[in-house]
Formats: structure tokens, C-alpha cells, sequence
């Protein structure tokens, strides 16, 4: 027989701080995760359960491994980028490369962007297949839909840090749509690639990863809802509101608010490229494997990539093996 002990949020939170008093650490960080569940957009819960995580765990991960990186983004990821997370990770990143000569000359950045179940994992792919590249999805920690300077700086830095040492850095995320202006005035050099496909594709794809009926995931809708389940992502998507009306079809509501996302992120994508046309090259995914786009992104990027067949089809499956964060 198992006992479950369910509290509100303030109890939960007071729960936290006493198992921590007491030096059970890994009880306190469970607590601070389901505190950091019911509601992501709380910054000093997620602070408090990054650092603790990192506290509980780092002694199982030597310093100037990939794992420890791994680890370290793992705690950014759940968290923020505070300075003691990120103060770790340049620390082993710095170890981790110090065999590797610096370059003479920095390497470029490319963003890969996209709404999501658009090939932005195939594309990350054919950057990873590069002799020379550090490319990698959704990279953590993922940039709020309202950019959070922390974020950005620790990606910016990180950007840096790495063109140092390889000839060319990727990083592919739905998150760096609203920060891609501020990626441009940052790194003069830097370009992206963004993939675009229509809703009506979108929309069941997503379903089928997000899951359907109560409790699935809707990163689109306040937490606390009472319908949808809340995830650690969520900041990174826009909020929409609920209809006023009674919802008797989760599935339907959950599926419009996807309509909605791609439609207005793909308007905004246009737009961008619009804007910046020497910068910023849009792809459909659809012809993501075609020799005309072959050749776009040639002349784009300065170099071939060679984009494989498309990957993560039906579900997430391929995701796993660019998952190794660095």
C-alpha cells in the first residue's frame, strides 16, 4: 500500500524549505519539483529547485565530462540560468575543451527555428554530419516567449565560447523566434534558418506527440487550468486564453490553440525574413530534401549541407541521439 500526500502550493513550498533544513536534500528536491510543476513560470521556484538539484547531484558527474555538461543544462534547463549553474558549466565546459586548439578566426552561428514537427531535427542533423560543427536542439534552457535577459546571455555566451572552437555552432529551437532580432544585433555574422509548414499538417502531428484528452500536455493555456497538464516548456510558447463558454472538447480547444500557434508563428517568421532576406532563409519542410533547396542553402550558408531523409517522423524518436546537449 503507497500513501500520497497532496498540498497546496504555500504548504508544499513550507514542506521544501524543512527538508531541506533538515538535510534531506533529495526529499526537499522532489517537493521542489512538483512546486515547479504546478506552475513554470515561477522564477524563484524554479531558482531555488535548479540549485538544489545541482547541489544534491553534482558529485556524480567529474568535472571536464560531457556528462557533467549534460547534467549542468539539465539543472539550467529545469531552472534558469543562474550564476552558480552557469559559472559550473563554462568551468567544465572549459575543461572539457582544453585540448582542442582555439581557431584563429571565430566560427559561425546558425539558428534553425521553426514551430515545431517542421524537420527542425533533421535539419539540427545535417549541421551535427558537418566535420567541423557543434550543433544541437533545443539546447537548454529554452528561451521564454517573453525573453528572458538571463537566458539569452547565457546563449549568447555559450555561442561564443564554442565558435572559439569549432567552424560552425547550431542550435535549433521554436523558442528563438522572439529573440531573433536581438540574435541579429548580437552576432552581425550570425544567419538562420527558418522552417515553415502549414497548420492543417502541424496541428495532428502535434497532437499525436502532445497526447489527447484531459491531463495531455497544452503548452498554449494558463497553468492551474484544470484541464491540461503543465510542463517546464510551457514559458516558451505564447499564452492563449480560454474560451469563456464551458469546454466539453479538450481535444478541439487544444487543437485550435496549435492552429493558432503555427499560423501566427509562420506570419511572424515571414515577416522576419522579410526584413532581414540575407539573414534569415525560410525553408518549406516539405522541400527540406530537394536539390533546389540544396543549392539555397548552399549559397546561404557558404558550404554543402547534405540534409538526410526526414527524421522524427510519427513521434520524437530520432531526437534522442542530438539530445547529448553539450
Amino acid at each position: 500500500m503507497s500513501i500520497t500526500f497532496q498540498f497546496d502550493r504555500p504548504t508544499a513550498i513550507r514542506v521544501a524549505q524543512l527538508l531541506e533544513g533538515a538535510g534531506m536534500l533529495k526529499a526537499a528536491v522532489d517537493v521542489w519539483l512538483g512546486v515547479c510543476a504546478g506552475d513554470p513560470y515561477d522564477p524563484d521556484a524554479r531558482i531555488k529547485f535548479g540549485e538544489l538539484f545541482f547541489q544534491h547531484r553534482q558529485a556524480e558527474f567529474p568535472p571536464g565530462t560531457l556528462q557533467r555538461s549534460q547534467f549542468i543544462l539539465q539543472a539550467i534547463g529545469f531552472s534558469l540560468p543562474t550564476p552558480v549553474l552557469v559559472d559550473a558549466y563554462f568551468d567544465n565546459l572549459r575543461q572539457l575543451l582544453r585540448d582542442r586548439p582555439k581557431r584563429d578566426v571565430p566560427g559561425s552561428v546558425v539558428l534553425g527555428l521553426g514551430t515545431g514537427r517542421c524537420g527542425s531535427t533533421t535539419l539540427t542533423a545535417a549541421f551535427a554530419s558537418l566535420p567541423d560543427a557543434c550543433a544541437t536542439h533545443e539546447n537548454p534552457p529554452l528561451v521564454n516567449w517573453e525573453p528572458r535577459e538571463d537566458q539569452l546571455r547565457f546563449h549568447f555566451d555559450r555561442f561564443r565560447f564554442l565558435a572559439d572552437y569549432f567552424a560552425v555552432v547550431h542550435d535549433a529551437s521554436h523558442s528563438w523566434l522572439t529573440s531573433l532580432e536581438t540574435f541579429f544585433d548580437q552576432f552581425p555574422t550570425g544567419k538562420a534558418i527558418g522552417l515553415f509548414r502549414d497548420a492543417a499538417a502541424c496541428v495532428p502531428s502535434f497532437m499525436r506527440i502532445k497526447g489527447t484528452g484531459p491531463g495531455s500536455a497544452n503548452h498554449w493555456v494558463p497553468p492551474g487550468n484544470g484541464i491540461w497538464a503543465t510542463g517546464p516548456g510551457d514559458p516558451s510558447y505564447p499564452t492563449y486564453a480560454l474560451p469563456a463558454e464551458p469546454i466539453t472538447d479538450p481535444d478541439a480547444v487544444k487543437a485550435g490553440h496549435i492552429a493558432r500557434f503555427v499560423t501566427e508563428y509562420n506570419q511572424a517568421l515571414h515577416a522576419l525574413s522579410a526584413k532581414h532576406p540575407d539573414r534569415l532563409l525560410l525553408v518549406a519542410t516539405d522541400a527540406l530534401n530537394d536539390s533546389e533547396t540544396a543549392a539555397r542553402l548552399r549559397e546561404f550558408l557558404g558550404y554543402p549541407l547534405a540534409v538526410p531523409t526526414a527524421l522524427n517522423r510519427g513521434g520524437t524518436q530520432d531526437s534522442a541521439r542530438l539530445k547529448q546537449k553539450f
